[in-house]
């Protein structure tokens, strides 16, 4: 998504099933709840931008595979943890 993005809404892409990979806008503040939820992204790990100040955990609900993400440093945790989903 183009850097110009900085919010993305609750349930904004829920249900996506083609959706399978992300890149996240270098500016994107928030990132709300069940906003990728039931979609169908690929295994891997998905880096939340340093920008990024508030996000749900249930933001990427439903997802079938193995995801983590990857938390900021900004957001307080350690960025060498994953949390999976």
């Amino acid at each position: 998504m183009p850097d110009s993005v900085i919010i993305i809404m609750d349930k904004a892409f829920e249900g996506l099933t083609k959706l399978e990979n992300i890149r996240f806008s270098n500016n994107l503040l928030y990132l709300g709840s069940w906003a990728f939820s039931k979609c169908s992204l690929k295994k891997h790990n998905i880096r939340l931008p340093e920008s990024l100040s508030s996000f749900s955990f249930f933001s990427f609900y439903g997802n079938k595979g193995d995801n983590k993400v990857q938390l900021s440093n900004r957001l307080g945790n350690d960025p060498d943890d994953d949390y999976e989903f």
